[in-house]
């Protein structure tokens, strides 16, 4: 499972639940990190609550045939 936090108090958290790999949004490009956390497959399933930028980067990094989960936009924004 790779999770997606910001900054390095989040991610930590999300490591201590579980997640096999975290991704700090702050530190760079989500759809990079998710390409090569992955080996450039992309992820299967992404479930994103957020919506907003990171949504659009997590959604140009979905793998051949995966799921893009909406769940709502806190953001305010969809994603493009």
């Amino acid at each position: 499972m790779i999770a997606v936090a910001a900054g390095p108090q989040k991610s930590e958290f999300c490591g201590r639940l579980g997640a096999d790999v975290v991704i700090d949004r702050t530190a760079g490009s989500v759809r990079q990190a998710i390409l090569d956390a992955t080996d450039g497959r992309g992820a299967d399933v992404v479930y994103d609550p957020v919506g907003g930028d990171v949504a659009s980067e997590a959604l140009h990094a979905v793998a051949s045939f995966g799921r893009f989960l909406v769940v709502g936009f806190a953001s305010g924004r969809g994603c493009t």
